[in-house]
């Protein structure tokens, strides 16, 4: 890396008046060369217009705030004049993000009104139980000739939060520009240049210390200096992520760090002469870009394009420029080896498979910590896990080891106490650290340790989180819980379909011990209430669909809500949305009770998208909830597996339509809709390494760039399904037919047909050498079977329980298709 150490000149200090001043608003102890200003003291310079109503501090921040930024002063309405010499000044004030992110303040300077000019940053959803973490720089310029500087702020949505001033005189008549300070910032420019290494910035903060230090009236060191600060400040926060240690130590989450990136660098994009500019821009686009994906701003995607479309002029043949800006290129890659005479879904399948290990095996060997963080904020690693299904599911024993460590460390992490979260959440983001790596963990080991970890969520559901309704049956109390509390505030006191990723990991359980009775009625009865509720039509819900939510304590469906789909819960996901996360639950609890009243959402449903199809209707109707439905991939994979377990035909010609490529095979036998689906997928993985790696921040975010559809999230469901025959999007239930043990390189599978009597398995070996392939067997109920290797009897085996091992030897470049029955 190099490293340019600047030799500042320095211009030594003159009998003109002072080029520099610095206010420090509150009343905690003064920063250093600050003047203090509270609600009752000030200089006599300085003259409150309209004063403060309260001070504030801010001392839990003090790892990363600098002092001026500790404390400040608050009032709806904050005007004061300054007495300043005459001249051009640059004026910098640092005021707290308060209650919204996107501010609403008006700025007047000397009778004159200013934009705003800061990053519109998305407020949160929900709205803040504190005042957000953030402060905002406001950079502008005014002419004072009449020797007074004269501030109004104005609340808008919030009060004012003013922390801090600077204010320094740019020109004067009497000091110009010297060689020195020309020097300066030309050796400035080379620091801010667009480079992916860039130069450390603490040998230019401390020559510019340096210059400061030995004339405190410098100017142009006064201004370069800090703003190098905020510039290395955010630099920092991007590099920081969301690394368990400096969550803590900043006590910011990862999109916070993210947020107050892009406000530090508010001033210097707005100077397009900015030495620092061209630098400050590239980090500005890629936190913009990256907040986009993950947070989905309003502005966030409008900025970053703007940002890289400047600096795809100047780097136009920059890759990673290009990439940001949309552009693919494709990745260099080890050759991956494919045997001429294989079917073409195992062709595909092996491409898949190889770039699929590769990737997966940089984050654990280049990414994860011991503790087995991958840098994206533990909420967002373990979303990570779920594109690595496949890679569980064939016993690759790098992934494992990487679901191993993440699993561990999220168990005994700070984000989890007594076996859920610690911190009260909506459960998308409650439930998350459990149910994206305690259920997998049940399926890819036979170690009791990792099954037990799904009774504490057993537990509390019992004696936390749950109450009866009226007509006494059984409910979440709500949607936003922990371990130890749940949130009853309206309107967060409703159950909703989505507690049903809370209840994954009792799924997974039962699947492996389905004799345990207790867990089995739990998960009945809970299925049962909201199987009751599809028939409720209040509030006009057609009949057999499920609400957006349902007030238990006191049986209203949605709540308050004057119509059954609009849930108002601040998450979009709260509102009906055609998904199925319920609709899995009740036919995953179908296979273990017979009750077929659990069917009957899920039946009427397909009824209504079979007499709608994509028609479309107004908001409510069955017209619109059908149309909903039949966009939903997550609803097509469950009632792919409906109809693989119940095996009902009266919707085929649906299926087959709108139904996801498996299925189509599985009904009709086309493998093209399948092997299609498989080199989509090999090509969202042949383009943009980077982007998949090094440069994807949000690790649930992990992306790859595809010359057709652009940026997509990870999703391997494709390769997954084909490999053990479940189809519910990102594996939310377990239904597999089968999955692999001691596979290698070169492997692949295909389930042509299950049941609980019957199971049909194609398999292709790529690799040079013969291999042999332990079978774990899940959906055959114990008997006794024949086992046929193409067609030819192999010898008459006993299934003991669901889970049983065979072992089958697949040499190589032959086709091998393996019936029990």
């Amino acid at each position: 890396m190099k490293l340019v150490l600047v030799a500042v000149m320095v211009y030594g200090a003159t009998n003109l008046p002072a080029q520099v001043y610095q206010l420090d608003f509150g009343n905690y102890e003064t920063a250093e060369g600050y003047q203090k200003i509270t609600a009752e003291n000030s200089p006599d310079a300085f003259d409150w217009l309209v004063p403060p109503v309260t001070h504030s501090q801010h001392l839990q921040y003090e790892a990363w705030r600098y002092p001026v930024w500790l404390d400040g002063v608050t009032g709806k309405n904050l005007a004061f004049e300054y007495a300043l010499p005459n001249s051009e000044y640059e004026l910098q004030l640092f005021l707290n993000a308060g209650l919204e992110l996107t501010s609403t303040w008006d700025i007047v300077v000397n009778e004159k009104k200013r934009d705003l000019n800061l990053f519109p940053v998305r407020n949160g959803p929900e709205p803040p139980d504190n005042i957000n973490e953030q402060v905002k720089i406001w950079w502008g310029k005014v002419d004072i000739g009449n020797g007074k500087l004269k501030i109004e702020l104005t609340g808008g949505e919030d009060s004012v939060r003013l922390l801090g001033a600077h204010f320094y005189a740019t020109k004067n008549k009497d000091r110009k520009l010297n060689e020195g300070q020309k020097w300066l910032l030309g050796t400035i420019q080379e620091y801010g240049k667009m480079s992916h290494d860039p130069m450390p910035l603490e040998p230019l903060l401390d020559n510019l210390k340096s210059s400061i230090k030995k004339d405190p009236d410098d100017a142009i060191s006064f201004k370069y200096y800090w703003e190098t600060k905020w510039l290395d400040l955010a630099e920092e926060l991007k590099d920081m992520r969301g690394w368990q240690w400096s969550t803590h130590l900043y006590r910011m989450t990862m999109i916070q760090k993210f947020q107050q990136g892009l406000m530090l660098l508010d001033p210097l994009v707005q100077q397009p002469d900015h030495p620092l500019y061209e630098r400050a821009l590239w980090l500005r686009g890629r936190l913009a870009h990256h907040l986009y994906l993950e947070y989905r701003g309003p502005y966030d995607r409008e900025y970053a394009d703007r940002d890289f479309s400047i600096l795809l002029k100047k780097y136009p043949n920059d890759t990673l420029v290009c990439m940001y800006a949309g552009e693919s290129f494709k990745n260099d890659e080890p050759e991956i080896k494919i045997h001429p005479e294989a079917p073409a879904w195992s062709k595909a399948q092996t491409v898949g498979l190889e770039r699929l290990r590769r990737l997966a095996h940089y984050w654990v060997t280049k990414r994860q910590a011991p503790n087995g963080e991958l840098g994206g904020k533990y909420g967002d690693d373990v979303e990570a896990l779920r594109f690595w299904h496949p890679l569980f599911y064939t016993g690759d024993s790098i992934a494992i080891l990487g679901l191993k460590r993440l699993g561990n460390g999220v168990w005994n992490s700070d984000e989890v106490y007594k076996g859920y979260s610690r911190g009260v959440a909506d459960v998308e983001h409650s439930s998350e650290f459990i149910s994206d790596t305690a259920p997998t963990l049940i399926a890819a080991s036979d170690d009791t340790i990792y099954h037990n970890r799904a009774w504490p969520t057993a537990k509390y559901f019992n004696n936390l989180w749950s109450i009866k309704d009226p007509d006494g049956d059984i409910f979440f109390k709500g949607a936003w819980y922990s371990s130890t509390k749940v949130d009853e505030r309206p309107p967060r006191n409703r159950d909703v379909q989505m507690n049903a990723r809370t209840m994954k990991v009792l799924r997974f359980y039962l699947w492996r011990h389905p004799e345990n009775k207790e867990i089995r009625n739990l998960l009945y009865n809970w299925s049962k209430s909201w199987a009751k509720l599809a028939k409720d039509t209040r509030k006009g819900k057609p009949y057999g669909l499920l609400p957006a939510s349902y007030r238990a304590s006191d049986g209203a469906l949605n709540g308050d809500e004057p119509n059954w789909y609009e849930a108002n819960m601040y998450w979009p996901f709260f509102d009906f949305r055609g998904d199925a996360m319920m609709l899995d639950h009740m036919l995953f609890m179908w296979q273990f009770t017979g009750d077929n009243e659990l069917l009957f959402p899920l039946e009427t449903t397909l009824k209504l998208v079979e007499k709608y199809r994509d028609k479309g209707g107004e908001p409510g109707t069955e017209a619109w909830a059908a149309a909903k439905f039949i966009r939903r991939g997550d609803f097509r994979g469950v009632v792919g597996q409906w109809r693989l377990l119940t095996g009902k035909t009266e919707y085929d010609d649906l299926l087959v339509k709108y139904g996801e490529p498996y299925l189509k095979y599985r009904i009709n036998g086309d493998e093209k809709p399948l092997v299609k689906a498989l080199i989509e997928f090999n090509n969202k993985l042949a383009y943009n390494w980077p982007m998949q790696t090094g440069e994807a921040w949000f690790t649930d975010r992990i992306m790859s760039t595809h010359p057709e559809l652009g940026l997509q999230r990870m999703n391997t469901d494709i390769l997954r399904t084909t490999l053990t025959g479940d189809m519910v999007q990102n594996g939310t239930s377990p239904y597999m037919a089968v999955i692999y043990e001691n596979v290698k390189s070169g492997f692949t599978a295909l389930v042509n047909d299950h049941s609980t009597e019957y199971l049909n398995v194609s398999m292709f070996n790529h690799a040079e050498s013969a291999q042999n392939a332990t079978l774990r067997l899940w959906s055959l109920k114990p008997n006794d079977y024949r086992l046929y290797i193409n067609g030819k009897l192999s010898e008459y085996t006993r299934v003991e329980k669901a889970g049983q091992r065979i072992e089958i030897e697949l040499p190589s470049g032959v086709l091998i298709n393996v019936e029990l029955k």
